[in-house]
């Protein structure tokens, strides 16, 4: 239930609330849209062609198949953002304590783990992906550990730990507020 805080301070966290909301609505919307364009129009392919050392293009098929496991990070920071949107809007109604707000969070961190981690298994697969037809010696495993991917991980893991504490704090709030 929102609470009635109209303090100075309440709207300006409301406000801003609002605003993080709506960042955190239109970044997944653009963040599928704008990897999906750097493979249609052949930035992200040529890209990952060169690192891999293949002059020759992968057969289509292979191409599509590297550019839908690429989209699998951005979907699941997608779904993390959407979930961080949910707690958002829920602050921007005022509703500080609501049991909506423990749940969203543990559901921005569950997506942001699940991004971090496709995001360390992702370039391996488009590796395979992209030289799969390619000739005896020309095929590569690729092994990518970047610290974004690592630190996507620990912060979701962190953020889902927080949601979970907060759903619990709430849990045994509601049962104080029984004995008294």
């Amino acid at each position: 239930m929102p609470r009635a805080d109209a303090s100075p301070a309440a709207e300006r966290l409301r406000r801003r609330s609002r605003l993080a909301a709506l960042a955190c609505r239109l970044v997944a919307i653009a963040i599928p849209l704008l990897v999906l364009a750097s493979w249609i129009l052949g930035a992200a392919p040529a890209a990952v062609l060169d690192r891999l050392g293949r002059p020759d293009a992968p057969a289509t098929i292979l191409v599509a198949i590297a550019a839908l496991v690429s989209l699998a990070p951005a979907a699941a920071l997608c779904l993390s953002l959407l979930a961080a949107g949910r707690c958002f809007a829920g602050f921007a109604a005022g509703d500080w304590f609501g049991p909506g707000q423990p749940r969203a969070l543990a559901t921005c961190g569950r997506w942001l783990l699940v991004s971090g981690v496709a995001s360390l298994l992702a370039p391996t697969f488009v590796g395979l992906a992209l030289t799969w037809d390619a000739p005896a010696g020309a095929r590569a495993l690729v092994l990518d550990v970047s610290s974004a991917a690592l630190t996507a991980c620990l912060f979701g893991a962190l953020i889902l730990a927080l949601g979970g504490a907060w759903e619990s704090a709430r849990a045994i709030a509601a049962e104080n507020e029984q004995f008294v």
